[in-house]
């Protein structure tokens, strides 16, 4: 159950990123580094809210073992694994950022 609870909701938000960008991710190391970052992200964002919000403190990785709290986990993580995609592609379209390199030989 720790693995599923962890694992699976980035799974979810790969789809939907997929789905949204209409990206194929051609290169096999991309897609580990984009799954990474969503399961960092899910797994420390449903960590905030179930401490922090729920006031359940002291959570450790037994606590995925029963099945009411991994209920709860895994909803709160599926939740945010549909979110955090379409926060991405927010940022996406209106955040853009650019930086130019010069040297004196090109302005002159």
């Amino acid at each position: 159950m720790t693995v599923i609870g962890l694992f699976f909701p980035s799974f979810v938000s790969m789809a939907l990123y997929m789905k949204l960008s209409r990206d194929t991710l051609s290169r096999w190391q991309t897609l580990i580094i984009r799954y990474g970052v969503y399961v960092l992200f899910n797994t420390l964002i449903t960590q905030i809210v179930i401490t922090y919000l729920l006031g359940i403190s002291q959570v450790e990785e037994t606590a995925l073992k029963s099945f009411p709290f991994f209920v709860k986990y895994v909803l709160i993580a599926l939740i945010w694994a549909v979110v955090l995609p379409f926060m991405e592609e927010l940022l996406k379209k209106y955040i853009k950022v650019s930086i130019k390199i010069s040297t004196d030989k090109e302005n002159k």
